[in-house]
């Protein structure tokens, strides 16, 4: 994979499922169709940050944390809370 992201493979005609993962962000699977014709095929995607990556570079630019990620980060934490109370 180059650094910006790019990364490719040769594939054989047909059809495939893709999953592009990265540290940080939320894994995105898609199908991608690979023809016969002589030019290259683009399967792109576009990934977001998973919530905790996203206020670590907020924190660290010393940016104000969005309301949308505050509500994010609250109903991340209550899942977690509803798991360990169901475990015990």
């Amino acid at each position: 994979m180059a650094f910006d992201g790019d990364y490719w493979r040769l594939l054989n005609p047909g059809e495939y499922e893709v999953t592009a993962a990265a540290e940080g962000y939320h894994p995105v699977t898609r199908p991608c169709r690979v023809s016969y014709e002589d030019n290259p095929t683009l399967c792109d995607f576009r990934l977001t940050k998973m919530p905790k990556q996203r206020l670590r570079e907020i924190l660290a630019r010393g940016g104000k944390i969005p309301k949308d990620l505050i509500l994010r980060l609250r109903q991340l934490r209550l899942r977690m809370l509803r798991a360990q109370r169901q475990a015990q």
